[in-house]
């Protein structure tokens, strides 16, 4: 079992595997650039919510679904790298 939250674009590549549909047709029909969905694919960029809603428009899950799984992926990553010393804000 998978003990962190995965990046979307892994996710995103076996669904469009199990259609099958190469990722430049992919691009074509959701109106991207085939080059930022590959960098998506490749986990070197995020899914932005412009994409999320062209996902969901293409009947590829919700929008929410994709924005969720990149905010878990992004808040695992965050609170895994180095961050300063933080202060209270509020009073505990």
């Amino acid at each position: 079992p998978m003990s962190f939250p995965p990046h979307p674009g892994p996710v995103l590549k076996v669904i469009l595997d199990n259609v099958p549909i190469q990722t430049i047709e992919a691009a074509r029909r959701l109106r991207y650039c085939p080059q930022h969905l590959d960098e998506i694919l490749s986990c070197n960029q995020p899914i932005q919510a412009d994409l999320a809603v062209r996902l969901e428009r293409a009947g590829v899950s919700t929008a929410r679904c994709w924005l969720m799984m990149q905010a878990a992926y992004d808040q695992f990553q965050a609170e895994r790298s180095n961050q300063p010393d933080i202060e209270l804000i509020t009073r505990t």
